[in-house]
């Protein structure tokens, strides 16, 4: 499955791009995510876990963020392993 998006922020610049270079505050922004360890370069390990009645669905994932101008545009990607 393909999910695309586009979000516009109105916060300064400088506020969004240390939210998603600070690894505790990024992981409170993706749901269900439950862990987010950096690799280094915008790149971070994940874990995501949901509830769906009694079933608990955990899946490892990835996540990319690439700056794309100048801190004030950015791109984030994921990808999650599937069932």
């Amino acid at each position: 499955m393909d999910v695309t998006g586009q979000i516009v922020v109105y916060a300064p610049p400088e506020a969004v791009a240390a939210v998603l270079r600070d690894p505790a505050r990024l992981r409170a922004m993706l749901p269900a995510c439950t862990a987010l360890t950096p690799k280094g370069n915008g790149q971070y390990d994940a874990r995501f876990a949901r509830a769906v009645g009694p079933v608990t669905v955990r899946l490892d994932g990835a996540i990319s963020i690439e700056e794309v101008a100048d801190g004030r545009s950015f791109v984030l990607s994921a990808k999650v392993g599937s069932l």
